[in-house]
């Protein structure tokens, strides 16, 4: 994907990627769960709690040059039941071998808004997020 001034960017959002995949951050908390993600094993329910953990900030340029912030909370980045039920499987994960550097945040920010991708009036596309309401 390239960006409008002819440059390629750093960064897609990918419906289809699972996985919040970061270019350079939280590295050394990446590699703590490598061990676990390599045997297909997640971690315990009882041993995460997400209360614990941050919200992650994304900001992203807007079409009118502004800057919009997406918030990924952790319930969305921990996904509870993944492969196995019992366990937690984390959702950020560092660069892949043999990729372009490149950051692709990826359904874990989706999770709880509605997406539209718009190709309309840009060949580069324009993504369009809302958040869900919950009904009462």
């Amino acid at each position: 994907m390239g960006s409008a001034d002819g440059n390629a960017s750093n960064a897609i959002i990918d419906s289809r990627c699972s996985f919040i995949l970061l270019d350079t951050c939280f590295t050394a908390l990446i590699d703590s769960f490598r061990k676990a993600m390599a045997d297909q094993q997640g971690l315990p329910n009882s041993v995460i709690d997400i209360r614990r953990w941050p919200d992650l900030h994304f900001y992203l340029e807007s079409p009118d040059g502004s800057e919009t912030r997406l918030t990924c909370n952790a319930a969305h980045y921990w996904q509870r039941h993944a492969l196995r039920a019992g366990q937690s499987w984390f959702l950020l994960t560092s660069q892949l071998p043999d990729w372009p550097r490149q950051s692709i945040p990826g359904l874990p920010l989706m999770s709880g808004r509605y997406c539209i991708f718009d190709r309309r009036g840009d060949a580069l596309g324009v993504v369009r997020m809302a958040e869900a309401s919950e009904e009462s």
